[in-house]
């Protein structure tokens, strides 16, 4: 029964048309969209308050 499911699939699979993988892949895109711009935010507000490594490396300079 497993191997006429896989086979199903793998006939779905071979039935899509180009453009509904376009859309997928789009579709795939934007959701990556999203998940940088939330790690984007997430890194922002973990940095606030930090100096910038730049910052840092000036602020070691300065004291040795």
């Amino acid at each position: 029964m497993k191997q006429i499911e896989a086979n199903w699939t793998t006939i779905e699979r071979l039935q899509t048309t180009p453009m509904a993988l376009a859309a997928e892949v789009r579709e795939l895109a934007r959701g990556l969209v999203e998940v940088k711009q939330i790690l984007d935010e997430r890194g922002a507000k973990q940095r606030v308050g930090r100096p910038k490594k730049d910052e840092e490396s000036k602020n070691d300079n300065a004291v040795s």
